[in-house]
């Protein structure tokens, strides 16, 4: 059930798609002094636009792989944001999302190895 007044469940637990958001405890933003939309919906909106790009970042390296060019016009930027915006979340939030950062570091490493073979 949600709580109109905030648009939040009643339960403090915001979820995407069905899946709670992965902070401590189910707790939103609030509790860090961050806010609510800085919190669970904004840790949440991150975590997707993390494996979006990460997912983005595989596909760019299988097509490297084969020997077809990759155009990564734009690359730098999105990331950038992603970086951004993590930094943006309160730091509980951040820390949650720190094991998918170093992952999509992994993801971008392995795309420049991709694109360096011969």
């Amino acid at each position: 059930m949600h709580n109109a007044a905030s648009d939040r469940p009643r339960n403090g637990v915001a979820s995407r798609n069905g899946v709670a958001s992965r902070n401590e405890g189910g707790r939103d933003g609030d509790d860090q002094g961050g806010g609510g939309q800085r919190g669970d919906g904004a840790t949440a909106a991150l975590a997707g636009a993390i494996a979006a790009a990460a997912a983005m970042l595989r596909l760019a390296e299988a097509i490297a792989a084969g020997g077809r060019p990759v155009d990564l016009a734009g690359l730098d930027e999105h990331l950038g944001r992603i970086c951004a915006k993590a930094l943006d979340l309160p730091p509980p939030a951040g820390a949650a999302l720190r094991p998918d950062l170093i992952a999509l570091l992994r993801d971008l490493d392995a795309l420049a190895v991709a694109l360096h073979r011969p």
